[in-house]
C-alpha cells in the first residue's frame, strides 16, 4: 500500500514522491508515460525520512525542469 504525497508532470515525465508502508517508508520515482499510459522507470530511490524524500524530489523536479531528465 503506497499514498502519493507529491507528483509533478512535464510533457511525459512523471516525478512523484509517496510514502510506502514497507521500510524504508519513502519513495521517489522518476517515469516515462507512453502513449499507451504504461510507464516506465527512470529512476527510483527509498528514504527513511519525508525530508530527506521531499529533498530529493524538489531536487528531481528541478531536473526535469531544465531538461537534464528527457
Amino acid at each position: 500500500m503506497s499514498l502519493v504525497l507529491g507528483r509533478f508532470e512535464q510533457d511525459n515525465i512523471i516525478v512523484e514522491y509517496e510514502w510506502d508502508k514497507y521500510a524504508p517508508h519513502y519513495v521517489v520515482f522518476v517515469g516515462r508515460k507512453w502513449k499507451d499510459s504504461s510507464v516506465c522507470t527512470i529512476w527510483t530511490n527509498r528514504y527513511a525520512t519525508v525530508e530527506q524524500a521531499k529533498r530529493s524530489f524538489q531536487r528531481q523536479v528541478r531536473m526535469v525542469k531544465k531538461g537534464e531528465i528527457q
